[in-house]
Parts: C-alpha cells; structure tokens; sequence
C-alpha cells in the first residue's frame, strides 16, 4: 500500500513538473521572431498548448469522476476511515438490562 501512494505521489510531481516545463517554454518563446508559415517555435507552441489544454479536460474529468464517485451510495466509502459498521460502544448502548 505504501509503495503505491510512493508510486501515486511521483506520477502527480512528474505531471506537475510537465505541466510547469510546458508552461515556462510558452512564456519564454512567445516573444520569438517568428520567421512566417513554416516556423518550427510556433509550431511547437501550438504543440505546447495542445498538450496543457489535454491536462486540464483530463484533470476536469478526473475531478468529475470522483466527485460522482463520492456522492453515489457505494462512493462513501472511500472517503470513511472509520470502521465499515458502528460498534456498540460507538452507538453508546447499555447491554445490561
């Protein structure tokens, strides 16, 4: 279990890491001296924003997903730390009569 939160938690650093790398090189060229049609910045720019624009509809529908699993019956689960059935002493009944 602890491996895959280790596993979970380098795979959103490195999607991060993407996404800020992505992000800096279109700040950073997007005062070139564009050359006309065939320019290879822009067209990496394009590619760029192509890509950041697949990250966040990916993290919408991820986001969507959860929530809808979360709010459905079965989904509360997964958000409960506790025991899956209430104990006695939680309920707080007496057992003698």
């Amino acid at each position: 279990m602890k491996s895959l939160k280790k596993s979970a938690l380098f795979l959103a650093l490195l999607v991060l890491l993407s996404v800020l790398a992505l992000e800096l090189f279109v700040i950073a060229e997007a005062d070139h001296e564009c050359v006309g049609e065939d320019c290879e910045i822009c067209r990496e720019i394009a590619v760029a924003e192509n890509a950041l624009k697949s990250f966040s509809q990916a993290l919408a529908l991820s986001a969507l997903a959860f929530f809808a699993a979360v709010s459905s019956v079965g989904g509360r689960k997964i958000l409960s730390t506790g025991a899956s059935s209430p104990t006695l002493v939680a309920l707080k009944v007496k057992l003698s009569s």
